[in-house]
């Protein structure tokens, strides 16, 4: 090298050891190059030695990528004076399938062969891949992929724990119990065509890489959106850890089944005593008084005559609720217009909400003296039973602290689970199967379709605490007229999707002020959504 530079008139001056800043632009290259093979690798759970080919597939996705160094124009772009296209690029590591040309292959061999998509091959119209069998490299054109599926994943471990960015503190002044949430990172999902063979990893590959802790900071292209800056996980790798009363409290909530019919009730003391109390509060309300037969009916001895409504006649929600809503409107409700089971009152700046469904009652408000009183007069006139601060209201579990509140449901779509018989069914990573369209005509007609509409509802009401399933309702409710079977299999793949982490909910900050989304979906070419505040 000194003699060839010293022909072309360069002066030849190798760097020192160890100093890396002698050659910065370089040093900073290389950097960017390791560091996104680097994800790559992560991404896929690949080994080690498969260190080449994610540096190679970097490297090329970094020529197709546009940069501000060169007026935000790519590499590719620079070099052949055309924009590059993205059609052909395939996820690094996934599982793909090849088809097997072998010319002596028998009939009863394998026609497709399972590897992992390692990158493209220069000069020649093919994809570089792995058989994951006989652990061989070759290029082939006839290949059919799965993005979603990588079959290292079952090969490798993660041990690294991940905090949730709030955290429920104790609070001296706060006598509610308070929370304590964090998210354990576990084991990878196992995809759903695992690879059993353990020889593709050496135990060296195996060692935890370390991550970095440098702070996530949100783009400034990305001024403009409302945004998360923490990456995104998939909801299997998390468990919700509680304080040891709420975590036995969420616990009786899921061993807790209520029975269906008295036969199953009355072999349960508890039951048993339950009745016995509603009885006895008939009684005391005077809900009848005994009376002679009225005339022209067969005498049986002495009749109740109803002085009040009894629970499961016809007429008696309707009754229930024309007298509770008269009671209210005399306090001084407002019934609204858009939910006639919600009632609002105000008194100066203090405002109190009441949301009634048949005869259980929540009531929110900021001032505990209006709540009292609200409770004090609806117990003068029906006789209440106050079960203090709301811990578990229609399916819904309620955790709160001096932070602020958690909304869960996670008995809800626990027997939800059961009720539809996936208890033991494989878990999916996504709401919806990958690249699904539901059509009017997805397959044969449903011999009950009347079922579908009430599995559609019961979805419909984890809207609110689960709005990472919202679009896949809102899909599904689509073809309740006529579901067919297409829509079946979507809607058991949302409940294994729930399976996963029955206890994810909605959290809501005490100090952060409530933001309003708009979600609009442009008619036309596919565009990613924008949320806009």
């Amino acid at each position: 090298m000194p003699n060839f530079s010293a022909e072309i008139g360069i002066i030849h001056q190798p760097t020192c050891t160890y100093t890396p800043q002698q050659n910065g632009v370089v040093e900073i290259k290389h950097k960017h190059i390791l560091q996104l093979a680097r994800a790559l690798m992560f991404q896929s759970f690949l080994p080690s030695k498969f260190w080449a080919d994610s540096v190679l597939m970097a490297t090329y996705k970094l020529n197709q990528l546009p940069t501000p160094v060169l007026v935000w124009k790519s590499p590719y772009e620079v070099l052949y004076g055309r924009v590059a296209s993205y059609d052909h690029m395939k996820t690094f590591g996934c599982l793909c399938f090849v088809s097997n040309t072998h010319p002596h292959k028998s009939k009863f061999d394998k026609r497709a062969m399972k590897c992992i998509f390692l990158g493209y091959v220069l000069g020649q119209k093919g994809l570089k891949v792995y058989d994951l069998e006989s652990h061989s490299v070759f290029t082939s054109r006839d290949v059919v992929f799965h993005e979603n599926i990588f079959p290292y994943a079952t090969l490798t471990s993660s041990p690294y724990t991940c905090p949730l960015p709030f955290t429920f503190e104790h609070d001296e002044s706060d006598s509610q119990t308070d929370v304590i949430l964090e998210h354990t990172l576990n084991s990878p999902d196992i995809p759903s065509s695992p690879v059993n063979d353990t020889s593709l990893v050496p135990l060296a590959s195996l060692n935890p890489h370390r991550r970095s802790q440098r702070a996530i900071r949100k783009q400034a292209h990305f001024d403009d959106f409302v945004c998360s800056t923490s990456a995104s996980s998939d909801p299997s790798h998390f468990s919700l850890i509680l304080t040891p009363a709420h975590a036995c409290f969420l616990a009786s909530l899921s061993v807790l089944q209520e029975p269906t019919c008295y036969a199953q009730a009355k072999g349960h003391m508890k039951w048993e005593i339950a009745m016995k109390e509603e009885l006895n509060a008939l009684e005391k309300n005077d809900t009848w008084s005994f009376s002679k037969l009225p005339e022209g009916k067969k005498p049986i001895g002495k009749v109740c005559k109803l002085n009040r409504s009894l629970y499961g006649l016809k007429q008696a929600s309707r009754q229930w609720n024309a007298e509770f809503t008269s009671q209210l409107e005399a306090y001084g409700f407002t019934q609204s217009k858009h939910d006639y089971c919600l009632f609002t009152i105000s008194s100066g700046s203090s405002f109190l909400a009441l949301l009634v469904y048949v005869d259980d009652v929540l009531l929110v408000g900021p001032s505990d003296a209006l709540i009292a009183a609200a409770k004090a007069q609806l117990d003068r006139l029906f006789t209440i039973k106050d079960l203090g601060c709301t811990k578990y209201f229609l399916g819904v579990e309620i955790a709160r602290s001096s932070h602020g509140m958690l909304l869960t449901q996670q008995k809800y779509i626990t027997d939800l689970v059961r009720d539809t018989g996936l208890e033991h069914a494989r878990n999916t990573t996504t709401p919806l199967p990958a690249g699904i369209r539901l059509q009017s005509d997805g397959g044969a007609t449903l011999s009950n379709p009347e079922l579908y509409p009430l599995l559609v509802g019961r979805l419909l009401y984890l809207n609110f605490p689960r709005s990472d399933i919202s679009y896949a309702t809102q899909q599904l409710s689509q073809f309740l007229q006529h579901p067919c079977q297409q829509h079946l299999d979507a809607r058991f793949h949302l409940v294994k999707y729930l399976k996963v982490c029955p206890s994810r909910g909605y959290f809501s900050p005490s100090l952060v002020p409530l933001i309003c989304l708009l979600t609009m979906t442009p008619i036309g070419p596919l565009v990613p959504n924008l949320d806009v505040p």
